[in-house]
């Protein structure tokens, strides 16, 4: 389904299931007022994150603590298929604790979702995180996964956006904070009083959300095997000395991300005069047009296209494999954090200081225009604008000037 019919179900069916089940919840604790307390035992927690493979890697220091405070608890993820396969790689998940939505088309759609809440009634949940910033059918799972303790962003006094009003610990989506400081919010929600609100009151301090071990882990011999795969497939890469990754693709539903094509390729040209350098141009198999045009526009012995050409699971090898990464805002921008990698990320209708990667070697460039960000959750990251100056504005001089630092390369 495109991203638009999904918001339409979503608004047209959404707002009504909410307003009812919400209905339903505040006449039944009118009768029988709920019990305001977290239970003494957590055995089952549910988070729901649907659609952003990136916040899969932002989410990975908050889940650490959850298995660290709850050890004996089972933690159960639903998300959508598409972006399963980044758990599957951060491996703090069981696999079989893995819900998935397909959003192929509806029909499809609406069965997972069934038999998704028909698993709920499985297991008697605890408490249930819905790590979405405006989508109703995240809120309604939250609902029908009966847990007693529903911790959740809420608009509070804010127009629009409604989700229903399920939460027992209602928690303030802050635009001034990173994103993974504001799951770390929903966390901290927990131990504060049920009826102090907004929650969260306090400081979130840097330390909290630096990917754990766990989640940079990489087994050598997994590094090796793609290697061998690449040389196998590109006898030029035998021979180089820094490699450097090309992401010129960005989510199709938010085309404003993209630096320029032939800023891309003027940046490639440049590179390519070093001798030691070689450079990849990544992208999965449904965005090999871009790939194309720069390799065929440069038709360059150092200059190799890898989109498509490794899965999900030979990704972070990759990352592992080479020196620099050049990115649009996108989810590699965020993968290439699990392997740590030196990483130059491109950004303008989203911000580095709320989706920011969080990795120690990379460089974010970003002009802070008047009108950027102009992609936020308040506006469904659906922005009016026509020219992406914010893009435009990063020039080739200074990319470039980035990646030779890094790279360490001769002038």
């Amino acid at each position: 389904m495109k991203i638009s019919s999904m918001q339409k179900i979503d608004f047209y069916a959404g707002v009504p299931l909410t307003f009812a089940c919400g209905l339903y919840l505040k006449t039944k604790h009118f009768f029988k007022p709920q019990e305001k307390k977290i239970p003494s035992q957590v055995r089952h927690i549910l988070c729901i994150e649907l659609s952003e493979m990136g916040s899969m890697v932002q989410l990975a220091p908050l889940i650490a603590k959850m298995q660290a405070t709850y050890p004996q608890a089972a933690i159960t993820f639903a998300t959508f298929r598409s972006s399963a396969p980044i758990l599957h790689i951060l491996g703090m998940i069981d696999k079989e604790r893995i819900l998935t939505l397909r959003t192929n088309n509806l029909f499809l759609f609406t069965l997972d979702l069934m038999r998704m809440i028909l698993a709920f009634t499985r297991t008697d949940f605890d408490m249930v995180f819905d790590f979405e910033l405006f989508s109703r059918i995240s809120s309604l799972l939250s609902f029908f996964s009966g847990a007693p303790v529903k911790v959740g962003f809420d608009n509070f006094q804010a127009e629009g956006l409604y989700r229903g009003k399920f939460l027992t610990h209602p928690v303030t989506y802050n635009h001034h904070q990173h994103i993974a400081k504001n799951f770390f919010g929903m966390w901290y929600a927990l131990g504060e009083n049920w009826g102090d609100l907004p929650h969260t009151k306090r400081v979130i301090p840097d330390e909290e959300i630096r990917l754990p071990a766990i989640a940079l882990a990489q087994k050598p011999q997994e590094v090796e095997a793609l290697r061998a795969k690449l040389h196998a497939a590109f006898p030029s890469l035998k021979d180089a000395k820094k490699l450097v990754l090309l992401n010129p693709n960005s989510s199709e539903a938010l085309p404003l991300r993209r630096w320029p094509m032939q800023y891309y390729l003027e940046l490639t040209r440049r590179l390519s005069d070093h001798a030691d350098v070689h450079i990849a141009v990544t992208g999965g198999p449904d965005e090999r047009e871009d790939a194309r045009v720069i390799c065929t526009a440069l038709q360059h012995a150092r200059v190799v296209d890898l989109s498509g050409f490794t899965s999900m699971g030979e990704l972070i090898s990759l990352y592992r494999i080479a020196d620099l990464m050049i990115t649009n805002d996108s989810g590699p921008a965020q993968f290439a954090a699990l392997a740590q990698m030196k990483t130059i990320g491109l950004f303008g209708p989203e911000t580095p200081a709320l989706y920011g990667p969080l990795n120690p070697n990379g460089y974010n460039f970003f002009k802070n225009l008047h009108c950027s960000p102009c992609y936020a959750a308040q506006n469904h990251r659906r922005s009016l604008c026509t020219n992406n100056l914010c893009m435009q504005l990063i020039t080739v001089d200074e990319v470039y000037s980035k990646a030779k630092e890094m790279l360490a390369l001769a002038a």
